[in-house]
């Protein structure tokens, strides 16, 4: 047994994940298998392929039906074995000798179940200690440092115990490309979650947008530099008029891996295009992209109809494919996934939240609301920013925080959401407040291409 049991841990530890799930997986089956059949020679199962790994592909699928059809002849196997045995004995004319030899290899069989049972119980344990070592280790990669989690706590509102309620997120993104990544965020976006409507709401901030930050008028995304994770939660928080309960950092160049491991992404491209960055062209229509283009599409301001606008409507395009994809995929396909998207984000999150919060939605008929904070550009003193329209953010934060489509203008705002003075009230925006003439001479949010249905 002790053999046995080394065997498999050096097996197991010098794996990848997705092995060691397999293993896990197939030592579950097993012990099911030996309960049922007790009849089973323990020593039949050192020779039968169901021990031997099947080969995996460059996805880490696990091929779970590898082990089913070994299970199945194994039982056919086992099963004919049996059969033998009691012609035999019958053949012996069902005398004493043939008794006495069927009793020796029960006797003989039993032992060997129990070894069995004892080696596979070992190694359901250290499939678990691989599985442990493993979410500890991803953990740590996207944790936050220490500093920026004890601001953080000061400034995310957790609610109430119950999980089932909606909550806020703030994800942030940055573009290695991008002089400045260490200070300024390139991507801010205010993100939803409804657990039981199975809605998720991707609200785009303008980058520019024009706020009051310590006494003095800043881009919004400079928050980040001023205050770190923490600032920028409080300074988005009050624009929106939220409170916000968990934050994520997304690093967009790892965007390429993550849409590769899914094998593409599938979006609706709004207009046709030259990305200025990697020379790829774009037609307009729905299409598979691959990680380069996806790069390239959410990427690129210059080409496109709406400038920075339209940029920031491909990044929720994105998104939105990435959510769609991972919920999509199977149970084999997550252990890389979850690899990839820890090399890609960092979060107050912790993995097993993660996973669970994805199981959650996984399977169900998922809604997913994308839409941009109603905007317009502005130059003051030769600088360029993003003013806000009130009037129009206000509606649109009180449809987004009663789960209501917040691009739906008709929809009827609740009571509760209408009484709240809070709600995208933006007391922090140190744009003009008269700003409808402003708006109408100058590029807005609604200036971006629309996608077709």
């Amino acid at each position: 047994m002790v053999a046995i049991t080394i065997i498999f841990t050096v097996t197991i530890f010098n794996s990848r994940l997705p092995q060691s799930v397999y293993w896990y997986s197939l030592n579950i089956q097993l012990r099911r298998y030996l309960l049922n059949n007790k009849e089973s020679n323990a020593a039949d199962f050192k020779n039968d392929k169901a021990y031997k790994p099947a080969h995996f592909n460059s996805n880490n699928n696990i091929p779970i039906e590898h082990v089913d059809g070994a299970l199945q002849e194994l039982v056919h196997e086992n099963a004919n074995a049996n059969a033998n045995a009691n012609a035999n004995a019958n053949a012996n004319g069902g005398g004493a000798g043939g008794l006495r030899r069927v009793k020796h290899k029960r006797r003989r069989v039993s032992r060997g179940l129990i070894i069995a049972l004892v080696a596979m119980l070992s190694i359901g344990a250290i499939g678990y200690a691989a599985i442990a070592l493993w979410v500890h280790s991803l953990d740590q990669s996207i944790s936050l440092n220490e500093a920026d989690v004890e601001k953080l706590k000061d400034a995310l509102v957790v609610g109430d115990s119950d999980e089932s309620k909606a909550f806020y997120m703030l994800v942030l993104g940055s573009d290695a490309r991008d002089e400045g990544l260490t200070s300024r965020s390139d991507v801010t976006m205010l993100v939803r979650i409804d657990p039981r409507q199975y809605a998720i709401d991707l609200i785009s901030i303008p980058r520019d947008t024009m706020v009051n930050i310590d006494g003095s008028t800043q881009k919004i995304n400079a928050a980040y530099a001023s205050g770190g994770a923490a600032g920028a939660v409080r300074v988005v928080s009050q624009f929106a008029g939220v409170d916000v309960s968990h934050y994520a950092e997304v690093h967009f160049d790892e965007l390429k891996n993550i849409v590769d491991t899914l094998g593409g992404i599938w979006v609706n491209v709004p207009e046709s295009f030259s990305a200025g960055n990697g020379g790829l062209d774009f037609k307009a229509g729905e299409q598979k992209l691959n990680g380069e283009q996806a790069l390239a599409f959410a990427r690129e301001r210059y080409n496109v109809q709406g400038g920075d606008f339209g940029r920031a409507q491909a990044q929720r395009l994105i998104v939105e494919a990435i959510i769609k994809q991972v919920l999509a995929s199977s149970p084999a396909e997550i252990p890389g996934l979850i690899n990839q998207l820890a090399a890609a984000v960092t979060t107050d999150f912790s993995v097993s939240q993660i996973a669970k919060m994805a199981l959650n939605y996984i399977g169900k008929d998922v809604t997913i609301y994308s839409a941009a904070c109603p905007s317009y550009t502005l130059n003051i003193d030769g600088v360029s920013y993003v003013g806000t329209m009130f009037d129009e953010w206000r509606a649109m934060m009180q449809r987004v925080d009663a789960g209501l489509d917040p691009a739906d203008e008709t929809a009827e705002i609740p009571e509760k959401q209408l009484n709240d003075e809070r709600l995208g009230m933006a007391t922090n925006s140190a744009a003009p407040r008269d700003y409808k003439t402003l708006a109408e001479n100058a590029m807005t949010t609604d200036d971006v291409a629309e996608v077709a249905n």
